[in-house]
């Protein structure tokens, strides 16, 4: 699903301000939990965007994301989900978030 949603945004990058294709690289920000994201620098706006790659705004890692999503669609519990999550990547997570990433992804999945 996560190389999927790379995919898609591959061919559509573009501004999110003016919707220009006029653009160029121009850094990196770094976040806590997602590392480096690459930064755009607009030429006709003058605004620096990133690339929405179906992660944007979450706090956990997308493998995070994704394994999650893995275990919802094979009919796991949320707090089974949270259990597996904290064995397997020693990552602290509450159920309600588990839930609420896995749903914030599908709805962007249905929406496309």
């Amino acid at each position: 699903m996560f190389i999927y949603l790379m995919y898609l945004n591959i061919g559509m990058l573009k501004c999110k301000h003016c919707s220009s294709l006029n653009f160029c690289k121009k850094g990196f920000r770094k976040t806590e939990h997602r590392g480096k994201i690459q930064k755009y620098y607009c030429k006709d706006c003058h605004k620096f965007f990133t690339n929405d790659n179906g992660f944007y705004r979450m706090r956990n890692k997308p493998e995070i994301i994704t394994m999650s999503i893995d275990m919802y669609v094979s009919n796991l519990s949320s707090r089974k989900m949270r259990n597996q999550l904290k064995r397997r990547l020693s990552h602290k997570i509450s159920h309600v978030s588990v839930l609420e990433g896995v749903g914030n992804i599908l709805l962007k999945c249905i929406s496309l």
